[in-house]
């Protein structure tokens, strides 16, 4: 880096011409990846000056984990996206640690305000803090306050952890600003707080909207809270979750939304149901904006972190985002759909997509498959294939015990399998199996980086269209312009 340049600017540079060398070939066709290195959580995601923005956890400089940049993106229709220069980088004493998770909001004079986990290291005194800071820009170039970290350890009530303080979630509501940051209490574990500032930057702790209590993770990362249809609505991200037994969530990283009333006269955040935003194991911090003609949609980050370190570098970048999606409530449960941005599904498979037996790509089950009433088998009949000699539809030999059946590519439009770039490939290619679970739900299994079980989310309300069963092609070529 020249003696003048900046971290940003050297960031800027970087990726600015690594990125030239990587063909449009080499990506999915409409998930988000970065522009070249590491990509993990969904940051920022907020509709301004005419466009979604999305930002996200970025090392440009490696496909592992490092030190964390904002990647940043835009897009009209939520299919395609343009990159947009490195937004921020660990260049001040308080985020020289890394420029953590956090997300955006829209100032009284038209101007985007990001707030961020500002990392300082460990150093002689104390152990590695984690404060929240502040920059304003317009959409492109921001500028970090002075008065960064705006909130640190001094506003937080005894017991709560000044190294576990991270990824606000700021919005601005009857002229106040508010944050809920995610935190780790001392006997309560995972926490998330709620604070409140007249200008964000000077900032007073609210409430405790919620908790684990030791029974949903020990740490609650990545928070959003929103009203939707009549309940309000807080999503976290929990570290080491334990499963429990009826399946509905499992071990390790995990989502879960908890649906309640909020009080606002009182500061009351009152829990009345917990469930799991997405039941596989390739989908972490979530994160949701407003559209302008008023849908709840959400993205989040379709990579593991139990499993990331593991897959295969094949690429100069690693990491996606998983296709947005609309959050609607019935019956007392959350429903995600396809943004409706998305095409019909059946032009777009019969443009480009077969179904067989064989490998498929992708990583979330929301991404991949509704509960199908009845058969999975009797909605796809078998078609001959010339792969392998097996049918469409039809249990293989290895799963013919379980009475499983295995399908290859994708029959909605939510995953990477319905999304395969031009080279015929994804970067995580594997098959699946299905069969039902004693909670009336079909279970998959993945061969390839996560092969683990999990549960596809039930009633997931996808469009009609989609359940309709879908001209088979009579002979199976795997790639079907």
């Amino acid at each position: 880096m020249p003696r003048n340049q900046s971290k940003l600017e050297a960031a800027r540079e970087f990726e600015r011409a690594q990125a030239a060398k990587i063909p449009a070939s080499e990506r999915p066709l409409f998930h988000l990846t970065p522009m070249v290195g590491w990509m993990n959580d969904p940051n920022g995601f907020c509709y301004y000056n005419g466009e979604y923005h999305l930002f996200y956890q970025y090392n440009p400089y490696s496909t592992v984990w490092g030190p964390m940049h904002w990647g940043h993106a835009v897009t009209t229709d939520l299919l395609h996206w343009t990159w947009q220069p490195a937004a921020l980088a660990p260049d001040t004493a308080a985020d020289a640690g890394g420029c953590f998770s956090g997300t955006a909001v829209e100032t009284p004079d038209g101007q985007l305000l990001l707030m961020y986990t500002g990392v300082q290291p460990a150093s002689t005194g104390h152990a590695e803090l984690q404060a929240q800071c502040v920059a304003i820009g317009n959409g492109v170039d921001f500028r970090k306050v002075s008065q960064n970290p705006v909130l640190d350890a001094s506003a937080l009530p005894a017991g709560y952890s000044a190294v576990d303080f991270r990824d606000p979630k700021i919005w601005r509501e009857n002229d106040k600003y508010y944050c809920a940051a995610g935190n780790r209490h001392e006997t309560r574990q995972g926490s998330i707080l709620l604070f409140e500032s007249p200008d964000a930057l000077h900032w007073t702790f609210v409430t405790e909207l919620d908790s684990s209590d030791n029974e949903y993770g020990r740490m609650w990362e990545c928070p959003d809270f929103f009203p939707l249809d009549g309940k309000q609505l807080l999503l976290v991200s929990p570290q080491e979750m334990q499963a429990n037994r009826d399946g509905e969530f499992h071990a390790g990283y995990g989502t879960i939304a908890l649906l309640g009333h909020w009080d606002a006269g009182t500061r009351t955040f009152t829990r009345e149901q917990v469930q799991p935003i997405d039941h596989g194991l390739d989908f972490y911090a979530p994160q949701t904006t407003l559209a302008p003609d008023g849908r709840r949609i959400m993205v989040g980050w379709m990579v593991n972190w139990e499993t990331c370190g593991s897959e295969p570098r094949v690429h100069p970048w690693f990491g996606r985002m998983s296709l947005p999606r609309e959050l609607h409530l019935r019956h007392g449960r959350l429903y995600q759909t396809p943004v409706r941005e998305l095409p019909k599904p059946h032009s777009l498979f019969r443009r480009k997509y077969c179904r067989c037996i064989g490998d498929a790509g992708s990583d979330s089950a929301a991404e991949r498959w509704h509960r199908f009433p009845g058969s999975v088998q009797n909605r796809y009949p078998a078609v001959p294939c010339q792969r392998r000699g097996q049918h469409h539809g039809s249990p293989d030999a290895s799963q013919h015990r379980s009475g499983a059946a295995a399908f290859h590519s994708g029959r909605i439009p939510f995953g990477q399998s319905a999304v395969r770039s031009e080279n015929r490939r994804e970067d995580t290619p594997r098959r699946e199996a299905f069969r039902p679970s004693r909670a009336a739900r079909y279970r998959y299994t993945g061969m390839g980086h996560s092969d683990r079980p999990t549960s596809v989310v039930p009633g997931l309300g996808l469009p009609s269209s989609v359940l309709s069963p879908i001209p088979e092609p009579s002979r199976c070529n795997h790639w079907n312009p």
